[in-house]
């Protein structure tokens, strides 16, 4: 995996004229076992690693961790601590944890918004290379009145598209937990495709585009450069919906999202 979030950052401020920022400096995890912590989260062994708990780091070197996570709020002085699917392993000399941004102003600016833009540009249509399926597991722990089962939602959800295959059904997502008065679930939903390894160009190129769109202002202070970059933005977003609807004809078709109010 490649730090491609520093990438992406520098296209959007090359947009912009402006100078181009790093990656922080990496560190080495201790050479030990990965610690399960039975809640989701996988606990990476780093004595002294000097990164703080929620900012956004790439992992390398690993067989089963490398990508990219938000530093868990459990993280501490000696453990890194990311949400992971834990698989057994014991890190070597080669694994790595490096901050995405720097921490020059533009780098502060870059890794406030990056986090917020990817998660809002994967939500923001049903992308073909996001959608995900999962039969859902009961949770009888969790109750609401308004509803008669409660499922678990897995672990990389974004966004609901329909569930049993019905759009009409109805259902709430409340305390990370789907309800509804089904006895079994199958979700379709929107999974956050965090890596942008994953991306397709079309996908990507729109990203950059709105990345550079939301830090026109903060960075340049220029108005005239914040409505060129909306300009190029929509028009970027439009062609990627076009692109992922012809690439992926099977799917259910969304002509309006909750996205589309923005742009």
């Amino acid at each position: 995996m490649s730090l491609a979030a520093i990438d992406i950052a520098n296209e959007a401020l090359l947009r912009l004229g402006e100078a181009t920022i790093s990656a922080g400096t990496a560190v080495t995890p201790n050479a030990a076992a990965v610690v399960d912590n039975s809640d989701g989260t996988v606990t990476l062994p780093a004595t002294a690693h000097g990164i703080s708990a929620g900012r956004l780091v790439g992992i390398t070197g690993t067989t089963n961790y490398d990508g990219e996570y938000i530093l868990d709020s459990a993280t501490a002085a000696n453990t890194i601590v990311v949400t992971a699917t834990y698989t057994a392993e014991d890190l070597t000399s080669a694994a790595r944890v490096t901050p995405l941004f720097d921490t020059t102003p533009n780098g502060v600016v870059c890794e406030r918004m990056y986090r917020n833009l990817r998660r809002r540009m994967l939500s923001a249509f049903p992308w073909g290379f996001a959608v995900g399926e999962e039969d859902l597991t009961e949770d009888t722990d969790q109750e609401d009145a308004r509803w008669t089962y409660a499922f678990d939602l897995p672990a990389d959800y974004l966004r609901a598209i329909d569930i049993n295959g019905d759009e009409t059904a109805e259902f709430e997502v409340l305390r990370a937990h789907l309800f509804c008065d089904a006895d079994e679930v199958a979700l379709r939903y929107l999974a956050s495709a965090d890596d942008p390894a994953d991306w397709p160009a079309w996908f990507r190129h729109a990203l950059v585009l709105q990345f550079a769109a939301d830090l026109a202002m903060p960075v340049t202070g220029s108005a005239d450069i914040l409505t060129a970059m909306i300009t190029l933005a929509g028009e970027a977003l439009r062609e990627a919906k076009t692109a992922d609807a012809s690439e992926n004809r099977g799917a259910v078709a969304v002509t309006r999202t909750i996205a589309d109010s923005r742009w």
